[in-house]
C-alpha cells in the first residue's frame, strides 16, 4: 500500500453528501488540512444540480424549501451561525412563506388533502413535506455544493472504501480502491453507517477490540436505498413554487 506524508490529515470525512461538505467545508476554514473522500462521481447527492436540456442552465434537482417548525427554525439559526458559508458576501435568508401543497387532479390543480387512510408506510416520510408553511432558503441548498466544491477543499471522486485500520478503540487509517492508505488524526463517516458493516469484523486481528454489540446495533438498522431519476422538460410546466404531489 502506498502512504506517503501528503496523505496525512487532520480530518478525512467519508462521504460528501450534504453534511459531508457542511462538515469538510467548516474544517477547511477553520485552518484544518482537511481531505473529503466520496465514492461516486459527483458530490451532494440529491442537492446537486443538474443541467437542463443543450446544458443552458443548471436546474436544482431537489425541492429544497423546509417545513416551517421549531425544530427547521432553529437548525436554519445553527447554520447561519456557525457554519460560515460565505456567498460573495451574501448571508443566508431563511423566509417564511405561505405555500399551501397541491395536486393535480382532472386537468386541474387542486388543494392536496393527504393520502388518505389507506396511505402507504412510505408516506409518513412526506409529512413535512405537505406543510403549509415553508421555509424557503436563499441562497437554496444546491447552491451551496457548488459553493463548496469551488472553495478550496480537497475533494476526491470515484474513492471507494476497502479498508479501515482500528487500533484500541481508534481509526488510524482508510484504504481507498485497494491501493492507497490515508492517515489522519480524525475521521468522520457521512455515509449510511450499514455500510460500516463489513469493516467491523470482531474476528479480524486489525479489528479485534470492537465492540460486537456496536456491529449488532448497524446491522439492525433500517435503512433505505435510493434512485434518483431527473426527468427535464423543455419548458416550464408549471411557475407554481408549491410542492406538487
Amino acid at each position: 500500500m502506498k502512504t506517503t506524508s501528503r496523505n496525512h490529515y487532520d480530518f478525512i470525512v467519508y462521504g460528501a453528501t450534504l453534511e459531508g461538505l457542511l462538515i469538510g467545508n467548516y474544517l477547511y476554514n477553520k485552518g484544518f488540512k482537511t481531505l473529503l473522500l466520496e465514492p461516486s462521481d459527483r458530490a451532494g447527492q440529491f442537492f446537486s444540480s443538474i443541467s437542463s436540456v443543450g446544458g443552458a442552465e443548471e436546474i436544482p434537482s431537489l425541492f429544497t424549501n423546509l417545513a416551517c417548525n421549531d425544530e427547521n427554525l432553529k437548525l436554519v439559526s445553527w447554520v447561519r451561525s456557525n457554519l460560515e458559508l460565505n456567498f460573495e458576501g451574501r448571508e443566508i435568508t431563511a423566509t417564511q412563506t405561505n405555500l399551501p401543497p397541491v395536486t393535480f387532479e382532472k386537468g386541474a390543480f387542486e388543494p392536496f388533502v393527504g393520502f388518505g387512510e389507506n396511505a402507504p408506510k412510505e408516506s409518513e416520510f412526506l409529512q413535512d413535506f405537505g406543510s403549509t408553511k415553508t421555509i424557503e432558503i436563499n441562497p437554496p441548498v444546491n447552491d451551496w455544493v457548488k459553493h463548496i466544491q469551488s472553495s478550496g477543499l480537497d475533494i476526491q471522486y470515484n474513492s471507494n472504501l476497502t479498508n479501515i485500520l482500528i487500533e484500541g478503540a481508534k481509526v488510524t487509517k482508510l484504504t481507498i480502491n485497494n491501493k492507497t492508505d490515508y492517515i489522519a488524526e480524525n475521521f468522520i463517516f457521512c455515509q449510511n453507517p450499514v455500510d460500516l458493516v463489513p469493516f467491523l469484523d470482531p474476528t479480524s486481528s486489525e479489528n479485534k477490540n470492537t465492540s460486537q454489540k456496536l456491529i449488532s446495533r448497524l446491522s439492525k438498522t433500517e435503512h433505505w436505498s435510493t434512485l434518483q431519476l431527473s426527468l427535464v422538460h423543455h419548458g416550464p410546466i408549471s411557475e407554481r413554487k408549491e410542492i406538487h404531489f
